[in-house]
């Protein structure tokens, strides 16, 4: 029997009470709030924040100016560590429209060369925009909070974090305005005039863009990891995983992807079987990303070929489509153990129409892959993030801006882009330097012919490979780091 979704609770009418200018507003009005806002130099604080100077960022590069190049090179912009000798980190990268990227985390760094906006209550929450070429910080917000994940419109940056969600200018200037009331947010998505925020306790909730809270679906007790949403159709979209099911044949872990409607209703839902007699191999749903044609992408983990990934996703006795080329795109074989699928669907049907599964070999043994990020451009081409064991494809002939990686010593960063029809792997690198780096992908985006990479490092474990850099050198403890690479054409 299948488990029911909860009913969801309309609260139509119904505003947050949010911290703007230091008041408590209800119903915010979107041409008050929602305003035009001045640059970042010279620029106001805005509602609820502060604003310093910094230093000048005249003459700064605004660019790359990289070309891609289809081969073993990996072509860089810039990539640099960022942090000090405490707790950093960066877990969230988005590309603004014009080629900018904005990056954002958590650190114990207290001063920056840019100017800096610190809104009410800001505490270690920290958001980074950046030249086109990622080369110069030239702006900051410091935020309430540690952010685990970030959307971008044309002029608004909306910030999951743990102290509730936060809408800044997109230019870091100006705080729009921040909910604590929400809960500890770990997702959000946007489309259009549609925000919708994942919560710590399992609920998804649709907003819209002054804050005023729509609809509150309270999620299954199964683990959500994230959101996406689609405005023109009207659904937003949930991915994760659930436990066995008691009295099932399968013990390990069941994926799923779920369909809602603006108003909570269940549209259709992808796996989340409740048993699954052959195809046992636990297996999670990762990320999402949605392509400007109305594609679902969905990248999950298996362990073992035996996965529901290789099945139909409504219906258990048909085989799913697939896209298998050569050893890595193929998940047959000896020692395969945990490794990615990707699929792509039919947002509004929920209809799989093909996927992969991708993993390492060496001498035809498998390692592992997993995957913490996902992000489409305009022409379906995907990039892929995360952490790889051993046996990426050519590691010994890939170079990264024309260095050669470190000699392979344990777990280490990922980081794949692949054609829209899943045909090609373009590249698949990793950063690694020296030592067991031990770094893991957390987010990556693209935009404007600009691709972003965040990384999570520990200096104790080995280095990365730096180029172009702000910062050449860990600072110390856990440190952040990003890439900025020029997109394929």
């Amino acid at each position: 029997m299948t488990l029911a979704p909860p009913a969801p609770r309309l609260v139509f009418g119904v505003a947050l009470s949010l911290v703007t200018a230091g008041l408590n507003v209800g119903c915010l009005r979107t041409d008050y709030l929602l305003k035009e806002t001045q640059g970042s130099e010279g620029g106001t604080a805005g509602l609820g924040g502060s604003m310093t100077t910094g230093g000048s960022t005249a003459g700064t590069p605004a660019a790359c100016d990289t070309a891609y190049e289809l081969g073993t090179n990996f072509q860089v912009c810039a990539a640099t560590y960022f942090g000090s000798t405490g707790e950093d980190a960066l877990r969230a990268a988005a590309v603004v429209p014009g080629g900018d990227v904005i990056v954002a985390g958590s650190t114990d760094i207290q001063a920056f060369e840019a100017p800096t906006l610190s809104v009410e209550n800001a505490s270690g929450g920290v958001v980074l925009r950046l030249d086109g070429g990622g080369r110069a910080i030239t702006a900051v917000a410091r935020v309430a909070g540690s952010i685990s994940d970030l959307e971008v419109s044309l002029d608004r940056a909306y910030l999951a974090t743990d102290a509730g969600l936060s809408v800044l200018s997109s230019r870091l200037d100006e705080l729009v305005w921040q909910s604590a009331e929400l809960g500890a947010v770990t997702r959000v998505a946007v489309s259009g005039e549609t925000i919708v925020a994942l919560t710590a306790d399992r609920r998804a909730l649709l907003l819209d863009t002054s804050g005023q809270l729509l609809v509150e679906v309270p999620l299954p007790e199964e683990s959500t990891t994230d959101v996406a949403v689609h405005e023109t159709l009207g659904l937003f979209f949930v991915t994760g995983f659930h436990a066995a099911r008691a009295g099932a044949t399968c013990t390990g872990s069941m994926p799923f992807v779920r369909a809602y409607d603006f108003a909570g209703g269940l549209r259709w839902k992808a796996y989340d079987f409740d048993d699954a007699p052959s195809w046992c191999a636990a297996s999670r749903g990762r990320r999402l990303a949605l392509s400007p044609d109305g594609k679902l992408f969905y990248a999950g983990e298996q362990r073992g070929g035996n996965s529901v990934h290789l099945r139909d996703p409504q219906d258990l006795d048909a085989q799913a489509p697939a896209v298998a080329y050569d050893e890595f795109s193929n998940g047959s074989g000896p020692a395969i153990r945990y490794y990615t699928y990707l699929g792509r669907f039919d947002a509004e049907t929920g209809k799989l129409e093909t996927g992969q599964v991708i993993l390492p070999r060496q001498d035809g043994v498998g390692g592992e892959l997993y995957t913490s990020a996902l992000s489409v451009d305009q022409a379906g081409q995907v990039l892929l993030g995360g952490q790889v064991t051993c046996c990426l494809e050519a590691r010994d002939e890939r170079r990264f801006a024309g260095q050669r990686p470190g000699v392979y010593s344990a777990i280490e960063a990922s980081l794949m882009i692949l054609s829209a029809d899943l045909r090609q792997r373009k590249t698949w690198t990793t950063f690694t330097g020296s030592g067991p780096s031990g770094a893991n992908v957390e987010a990556v985006a693209w935009g404007s012919g600009t691709g972003v990479a965040v990384v999570s490092a520990s200096s104790d474990a080995g280095s990365l490979l730096t180029y172009e850099a702000r910062q050449p050198e860990p600072g110390g403890g856990q440190d952040g780091y990003w890439v900025t690479f020029p997109a394929p054409p």
